[in-house]
This record gives structure tokens, sequence and C-alpha cells, in this order.
């Protein structure tokens, strides 16, 4: 509870610092009973009164950079990893990648799932938020950054990361920012028939949904999400690691074909029978 509650005061003082304390005391609602409530209030009267100064909760360029004119755009980060140690390389890649482009800010630095008051957070202070290594966030999280428009930059592999934070860097840098927004195109949807064991080495590391495809196709290739709808609700979106046909790996599987579906290398194991899942092409768009 300790722990929870000081997170939660990290990112209140956080809010507030950016302007966002009514946003800073959404963000400490999760801590309940009259402790926390008492705790909540203290920081964000504490954070109101900061002077900007609070450097565990808001970092700006990395040290020895040259100083960037006050016209240097400003790109803001909340940074979510599986463990500490891959937060702080996150933290410190994406810093130095932009350092000498834009002012960059990290409000949040932690571990673990992205949360509601991340996402109050996010809210408040206009943040990306950056999914290193986690799973898709939860249904009624990612109902709500979509609700409330925030980006996730949700990757696996450092590079590939450090190079989508690189390109919204120079998109803010080109004034092109706020003309940019992404597309979605629905290239194929399959139904799931059944549900069966992922193994590898003898042993059992996840889940494959056997589908059959009913519109459109199904493929692997860059740009593509998989989304997963049950009664309407999506439950999961993320990567497709696998598309399979007679134990075989293949690129792309056609209408009213079998094959077997492998979410998230096998994580996202709440597939049911009659879930449908979508694949999805993402495209950057001028608006």
């Amino acid at each position: 509870q300790s722990l929870d509650l000081e997170e939660q005061q990290l990112k209140a003082q956080a809010a507030a610092a950016a302007g966002g304390t009514l946003a800073a005391a959404a963000a400490l609602s999760e801590v309940t009973g009259a402790g926390g409530a008492d705790s909540a209030a203290a920081s964000c009267a504490a954070a109101e009164a900061s002077d900007g100064s609070q450097q565990s909760a808001v970092e700006d360029a990395a040290p020895g950079v040259p100083a960037l004119s006050c016209d240097a755009p400003t790109v803001t980060l909340l940074i979510k990893a599986d463990v500490q140690g891959s937060a702080e390389a996150v933290r410190d890649a994406v810093i130095a990648a932009g350092a000498s482009k834009a002012h960059m800010k990290v409000v949040y630095c932690g571990v673990g799932p992205i949360s509601p008051s991340d996402v109050h957070l996010a809210a408040a202070t206009g943040a990306k938020v950056i999914a290193f290594n986690l799973r898709p966030p939860a249904p009624d999280v990612y109902n709500e950054l979509r609700r409330v428009s925030i980006e996730v930059l949700q990757h696996r592999v450092i590079y590939h990361l450090v190079d989508e934070v690189d390109a919204a860097i120079d998109a803010a840098v080109s004034g092109a920012a706020e003309q940019l927004g992404t597309s979605e195109e629905v290239m194929g949807s399959a139904t799931v028939l059944q549900v069966f064991p992922l193994i590898n080495n003898r042993k059992e590391v996840g889940k494959v949904a056997g589908c059959r495809v009913q519109e459109g196709l199904l493929q692997q290739s860059p740009g593509v999400i998989y989304r997963v709808l049950r009664d309407g609700k999506v439950v999961f979106e993320g990567p497709c690691t696998s598309l399979r046909q007679h134990k075989n790996d293949v690129q792309a599987v056609k209408k009213a074909s079998d094959c077997g579906v492998v979410l998230d290398e096998g994580r996202f194991e709440d597939m049911l029978p009659g879930d449908v899942v979508q694949c999805i092409q993402r495209r950057s768009t001028r608006r």
C-alpha cells in the first residue's frame, strides 16, 4: 500500500507541476482509505506550491546537450516498462534521441502495466505513453485511452521504439505534429472456433486460436495490428506473432480458410470461441 501511495503521489506532483492540479487529484483517486485521501490532498497541495523543480517526477533534456531555443517544441512522455532497469534504459535512450531537437520531458518513469492513473496523468500533461515489453492494457484502460485520445507507443525492441519516438520528434520539429493523424483499415476478420495450447520444447507457453477467416484476409506486415472483440468490446489489441496453416508459419490467410493465430507470442490467453479477430492496417495521414 505504501509503495502504491508513493507512486500516486509522484504522479500527482508531476501533473500539478504541468498545470494539471485537478487531474492530479484524479490520478490519486485509486488510493483508498482516509489516510490515503489525506496524503493525496497533501501531495496535491505541495505539488501546486512547488516551483517546478521536482526532478523525481519531471525530467528535462539530458545534461551536456546545448541549450535549445524557446521556439523548440516540447515532447512529453510517460514511460512504463516490465522492470525498472528497462524503464530507465528507455528513458535515457529517448531523451538522448531527441535532446538536440526538442525539449524532452518525462513526467513519469515506472514499472507495471498502464493503469487508470497513468491515463489521468498523460491526459493532464499531454504526454505520449511508452509501454515497453508490456502486455496490452486491460480493456477498461484501453477504452479510456481511446476516449481521451492518448497515443501509446508499445514495443518490445528498444531500437524500434526509439525510431518511432524519433519520428514523433521530427514531426513536432517540422510543425506537422498537429496535422498528423492515424487511419485504420480492417483488412480482414476471423472467428475463433477453438483455443489450443501453444507448445514449445514440450512445454505450454501460451495459447493459439484456431480461427476461420470470414472476410478479407489475415496477414503479417509492417503497420498491422490485431484486435480481438467480444460482444462488440475490445479485449485485446497488439501484435500477431504467428499465423499458422498445417503447422507451417505463413504470411497471409485468405477468406474461408482455417488457421492458427498466435497473439503477443502466445501471452494473450483470454481467447474464447466466438471471439472476433480483426487484422487492422494503420497508416499515418495528414488532416
